[in-house]
């Protein structure tokens, strides 16, 4: 998950810098830049190897990428970056189009340079369509303070952040909690449209929800995304109640660890000793790679314990099966099935906060419905 900054148009002459659209020789950079750690208590790299495009194109029926470049140190190639992303999400119960902002990496030099960042994301708002909603989204892990007092306040020449929710983000250890209950089943080709269903109704019921097309991504065999025997079913009374997919992505996006807070490193040990007993994620070293798939399109009542219990159990079973150690999920952060899945599975817990972005905040059209986005497009 990122932040990104955007604003009204700076003049890169006057810095020494100038903001274009990227170039397909740029990714090797760009891929460069994406290594960069994200701060927090726990710092994460959120890798594309080996192909950036793929990566993020995931979700996105348009990307626009813009770089910035150092014009008096041409052997730099690319010293900053960003994309937005056009997406179709049901926002206010109906499906619409909308940007998101991310990946926002920069070099050392460009960390305060915020006219220069202005000037770059200005590029990206700039490919706004007419059917498009007149403000992006955004997202900024909870603990990157730093940046989101910044934004919030409303920094010069950077658009209004407005605070839409918190969701919280689960990684469970799959080895652990896994569990196979009668009400749960593997999907088959002919479930696409009981799926379907299933997301849209739920989807209606949250702002930022996918407008998943199931369908349309089990029939093409080069998607990437996940296929009828990814996903499971909760049978209940009835008929079908919730659904959720495992969606493995380590082919094309990596979660790395790339360093502790002094606290944790000294508590590490200590830290793991504890989870094995537990059932808790053990913290890797850092520089290593997160084994970790997500647990996407997912469908449930958020009051639904029996079914939220049994699918996560059901698909750390399946992911436990194929060698992946761990699933991540986002959730609402306010939920009222929450505490019991933390209870129950024993997660590592993130949080982040998403935004809309405007110039305007009139035009930020949002009624009260609380905010679940995907993390796995984030």
């Amino acid at each position: 998950m990122t932040t990104a900054l955007i604003g009204n148009p700076a003049s890169t002459q006057e810095t020494g810098h100038v903001c274009e659209p990227a170039r397909p020789e740029d990714e090797q950079a760009i891929r460069s830049l994406l290594r960069q750690p994200m701060p927090g208590r726990v710092s994460i790299a959120l890798t594309h190897e080996p192909d950036h495009h793929a990566a993020v194109s995931l979700a996105n029926t348009r990307v626009d990428e813009v770089v910035i470049r150092d014009r008096q140190d041409p052997s730099k190639l690319v010293i900053g970056y960003g994309y937005r992303g056009v997406r179709q999400l049901f926002l206010n119960g109906s499906i619409e189009s909308v940007g998101y902002l991310g990946g926002l990496r920069c070099d050392a030099s460009l960390r305060a340079a915020f006219r220069v960042l202005a000037g770059a994301f200005q590029h990206l708002m700039e490919s706004r369509c007419e059917r498009e909603r007149p403000y992006d989204l955004t997202s900024i892990m909870a603990d990157n303070s730093v940046v989101r007092r910044g934004l919030e306040k409303g920094l010069p020449g950077l658009p209004a952040y407005v605070p839409l929710g918190e969701m919280a983000t689960l990684t469970i250890r799959t080895d652990r909690h896994r569990q196979w209950v009668e009400p749960i089943r593997i999907a088959e080709r002919d479930d696409a449209s009981t799926i379907q269903r299933l997301l849209d109704d739920s989807g209606r019921l949250y702002q930022g929800r996918p407008a998943w097309c199931v369908a349309d991504a089990w029939g093409d065999e080069q998607s990437m995304m996940p296929s009828s025997e990814d996903f499971l079913i909760f049978e209940g009374p009835g008929g079908s109640k919730g659904c959720i997919a495992l969606w493995d992505q380590r082919s094309i996006k990596q979660v790395v660890l790339l360093g502790l807070s002094p606290s944790l490193r000294r508590l590490r040990h200590a830290i793991n000793a504890a989870a094995f007993v537990t059932g808790r994620p053990a913290l890797p070293p850092p520089g290593k790679q997160i084994d970790m798939a997500y647990a996407s399109h997912v469908a449930f009542g958020l009051d639904d314990e029996t079914a939220a219990t049994a699918l996560i159990a059901g698909l750390c079973d399946m992911a436990s099966r194929r060698g992946i150690r761990l699933i991540s999920i986002g959730l609402p952060g306010d939920t009222a099935v929450l505490p019991h899945l933390i209870k129950r599975f024993r997660p590592w817990i993130s949080r982040s906060v998403i935004y809309a972005v405007a110039y305007d905040t009139a035009l930020i059209d949002l009624d009260q419905r609380s905010v679940w986005m995907e993390i796995a497009t984030l």
